[in-house]
């Protein structure tokens, strides 16, 4: 009887180690059938920086901006994809010969790069950069905004500008700094600009560009380019009070949200929102 037991035992275990094999080889095959979706790679990427710590401390590394992460939500994996398109499409149809767009989201730190290689002559885009260095200087002295300069040069000897033909500064006229740096950002105006250039921290003005890890030549060499997620980086250390004090980046934010130039991404932005902007134009007639 043992040896009997035994037997029907082996004979069990073989016929169930063979149904068993039986039912995965027939579900392997089924699996083979299916087939595979392959989704092909975006144009662009998905995943992105790490973030950017100032270095000139011994003990501690000040935050400048954010990193980013991988695209999560849906509507920005899609608006990602109709603003590719949509370049696509103009590019095709002639109305402009390139383009690069970068927007973040500053809640989730999900970001959009399109065409980011590319880098573009800033021109006036660079106010913002005199303007934080502005702001720097009035953190190190609670005087700076209100001292006061008299405008020595002629309009005529700065860049002409095509866009902002009004200006509210005149030659010979005393103005406080802080009346300048406002007219530099809301007018865009290139004599309140150049007259604010003799004050101007140099230094720390080409400090905060390396700081930012954006590359560097001369303002106005035409050769000094930048992409649009470089460029952001400046609006988002104002937005994130990162060197500057809570009240001087506040005020450089209102003095952005003024802006007078109504074209450009004003057109398609309901009034009631509030929206802070930089323009700048650059060449020579016809192509500016």
């Amino acid at each position: 009887k043992t040896w009997l037991v035994i037997a029907l035992l082996i004979i069990v275990a073989v016929a169930s180690s063979w149904l068993s094999i039986y039912i995965v080889t027939c579900y392997h095959q089924e699996l083979d059938k299916t087939p595979v979706v392959q989704i092909p790679a975006p144009p662009y990427a998905t995943c992105f920086s790490d973030p950017i710590r100032s270095s000139h401390f011994h003990f501690i590394k000040p935050l400048l901006v954010l990193g980013s992460k991988c695209l999560e939500s849906q509507q920005m994996i899609t608006l990602q994809q109709e603003l590719n398109d949509l370049l696509e499409h103009k590019k095709k149809t002639h109305e402009i010969a390139e383009a690069s767009i970068y927007m973040r989201d500053l809640s989730s730190n999900e970001e959009i790069e399109l065409n980011d290689q590319l880098r573009f002559y800033p021109a006036s885009l660079m106010k913002v950069n005199t303007l934080i260095t502005l702001m720097l200087q009035a953190d190190r002295d609670p005087a700076f905004l209100s001292r006061k300069i008299q405008v020595l040069a002629p309009r005529e000897q700065v860049r002409s500008q095509s866009f902002q033909t009004e200006f509210k500064i005149k030659s010979g006229a005393i103005y406080t700094m802080q009346e300048l740096t406002e007219a530099m950002i809301i007018d865009s105006d290139n004599l309140a600009t150049a007259t604010l250039h003799q004050v101007v921290d140099v230094k720390i003005f080409k400090q905060i560009l390396s700081d930012l890890e954006i590359p560097f030549t001369e303002v106005n060499n035409p050769d000094f380019g930048i992409s649009a997620s470089q460029y952001a980086r400046l609006f988002r250390m104002i937005y994130n009070s990162a060197m500057l004090s809570t009240e001087h980046a506040e005020l450089a934010m209102s003095m952005l949200s003024k802006s007078k130039f109504e074209k450009g991404f004003k057109q398609g932005i309901p009034s009631n929102v509030v929206m802070v902007d930089k323009f700048g134009e650059h060449g020579t007639s016809p192509e500016k």
